[in-house]
């Protein structure tokens, strides 16, 4: 460590050998991405106060080393710190809070607004920003994937976040993000595939030993079906879309009659 600059301090008498290589291994990422040269510091205090937001106001330092080892994967971490310029494909509070902790992390922003949202406030919080979905309505432009790529590709941003709503679950927006290089921050490809179509993430959870609320295992055919499971289990039921999403297609049942 010593050729790296990097000193651990601790008021702990022992710090295992293994937490010191997961916090060496980390500064070391750290000193990459930030480009800093020598002099990175690490303070592993033995009582930790309540500011530092953790239960019971204090902890042993060395544990909380040891926990962020099994939290964070290196090579996860080292994809993270690689980026340095993220697109963010929404608008509004959601792209300012993005834009807001991206430049928090020292990294790059892109913004992206619809004509509509032309003079929208989180155009102007981003490092950058482009029209996108030229000539569309509003939405369609925010789902403008090809679009928004081409954006992505043009800024040369490393990474597009998608935040919540409009492409945020898109499976086929995830794969052209993959396939066009670019990291998409989300679920995998895989999972999105596996949690878009509910009547599959239940039996994706219950291969996982998870325990699920009573539901039918396969969609429903008929409506002796529904009421059968509903005087079993009891009212009120909930009927859902099985590739439904954002709460559309999903309704409350309270009796036989309804």
């Amino acid at each position: 460590s010593s050729d790296l600059g990097i000193e651990i301090e601790s008021n702990s008498k022992i710090v295992p050998t293994d937490q010191r290589n997961i916090m060496y291994k980390v500064a070391q990422l750290m000193q990459e991405r930030y480009g800093l040269k020598k002099g990175v510091k690490i303070f592993v205090y033995k009582h930790i106060p309540t500011q530092a937001g953790l239960a019971g106001g204090s902890a042993d330092g060395a544990a909380v080393i040891k926990a962020m080892n099994k939290l964070f994967n290196l090579n996860f971490l080292k994809v993270v710190l690689s980026m340095k310029k993220i697109l963010i494909a929404n608008r509004g509070e959601i792209a300012i809070r993005i834009i807001r902790a991206c430049h928090e992390l020292h990294l790059k922003t892109v913004a992206i607004y619809a004509k509509e949202d032309e003079y929208g406030v989180h155009r102007f919080r981003a490092d950058e920003a482009y029209l996108v979905g030229a000539g569309k309505k509003p939405i369609d432009a925010y789902l403008d994937m090809d679009d928004i790529i081409r954006i992505a590709k043009m800024t040369g941003a490393d990474a597009i976040h998608p935040g919540y709503g409009f492409l945020s679950e898109n499976e086929e927006f995830a794969q052209k993000c993959e396939d066009a290089g670019i990291i998409f921050i989300g679920p995998t490809v895989k999972q999105l595939q596996m949690f878009g179509d509910k009547v599959e993430a239940k039996e994706v959870a219950h291969a996982a030993g998870l325990e699920t609320i009573p539901g039918t295992e396969d969609p429903v055919k008929s409506l002796e079906e529904v009421q059968n499971f509903a005087h079993k289990y009891g009212y009120p039921i909930m009927v859902k879309a099985a590739m439904g999403g954002g709460g559309r297609g999903m309704r409350v049942v309270n009796s036989d009659d309804e």
